[in-house]
């Protein structure tokens, strides 16, 4: 009797523990189960949060584009980069290089220039326009001074760049009289004969125009004035005597060649393109005789003021 009462009391003792360990394990996810409900709350009224935050932010941006674009616009672009410039004759002109036009509404745009009154083959000051138009229609204007001048040098700047010139031409290895003819070649054929030099005032001017365009280009416009130029200045460098010539009482106008030597006589020396095909490179006296007596009259000179030339013709 005693161990049925002991076993009876084992027995609620085991079931009181068990529904403990139940009552626990019940409070255990319960709480759990709160804890994640508030994380969940918590998030959940962040992202309210930050929903009404960013809700404001894009409601003041519509409401300033709205008033923005409610507003009439009346500011014309900004041009920025116009300034006045000078170039010699014969440089290469850029005439949007740096500018740039900006609208506070319609951002970069793009700009016009009016070169409509530049010469650039002509000294002298010309005006450039430079214009920008928004889509609202407002245009505005800027203007700068575009000053064109003939190019001068001095005589160490045109030494140094018809030894550059030369460097090109000759050949070390040649003979000078070789040299002479590759010099003649290389006037005749780049210099083109329109009628008019770019100085004809100065010789050093021309030359270094020429030399300039020449060594750019490999080609240069003018008269015999050019030719003969930038014949000295090449032969100078070379270190070749030379006079210069000119004719005189001519029916055909004005004309000048050289007289060059290069240690056996004075020759006549004229790079000139002429109609008749004439070749004007190392000939003698009797050579521009016989070229008049056939109608040529561009080297009427008074010989007296000009050393004799070799009968022999020129070889090299």
């Amino acid at each position: 009797m005693a161990n049925k009462k002991r076993r009876r009391a084992s027995y609620k003792s085991r079931k009181r523990r068990r529904q403990l360990q139940r009552y626990r394990e019940l409070a255990f996810y319960a709480v759990g189960l709160l804890v994640l409900v508030g994380i969940v709350v918590t998030i959940s009224v962040m992202a309210s949060k930050s929903k009404k935050k960013n809700d404001s932010s894009l409601v003041s941006a519509n409401q300033a584009e709205t008033k923005k674009a409610e507003t009439p616009d009346t500011n014309a672009p900004t041009i920025t980069g116009v300034e006045d410039k000078t170039f010699n004759i014969g440089d290469t002109v850029t005439y949007l290089s740096g500018i740039t036009a900006v609208d506070d509404r319609d951002g970069e745009l793009d700009v016009e220039v009016d070169k409509s009154a530049v010469d650039s083959a002509n000294p002298g000051e010309y005006k450039v326009i430079y214009s920008a138009t928004d889509k609202s229609g407002n245009k505005a204007t800027k203007q700068a001074i575009f000053t064109f001048k003939k190019a001068t040098a001095n005589n160490d700047e045109l030494q140094a760049l018809s030894l550059k010139v030369l460097n090109k031409i000759i050949d070390p290895s040649a003979s000078k009289g070789s040299n002479l003819k590759k010099i003649y070649d290389f006037v005749h054929n780049g210099v083109g004969y329109v009628g008019t030099p770019h100085d004809a005032e100065n010789w050093q001017n021309e030359a270094f125009y020429a030399l300039t365009q020449l060594n750019a280009t490999g080609y240069v416009g003018g008269d015999c004035f050019t030719y003969t130029s930038v014949d000295k200045a090449l032969l100078e460098a070379y270190e070749v005597e030379n006079i210069w010539c000119e004719n005189e009482n001519s029916p055909t106008g004005d004309h000048a060649w050289l007289l060059v030597n290069i240690g056996t006589g004075y020759y006549h020396f004229d790079a000139t393109r002429m109609h008749s095909g004439f070749v004007c490179f190392m000939k003698t006296d009797a050579d521009l005789d016989a070229y008049y007596n056939q109608g040529g009259y561009n080297y009427m000179r008074d010989k007296s003021k000009y050393p004799a030339t070799p009968t022999s013709a020129f070889t090299y």
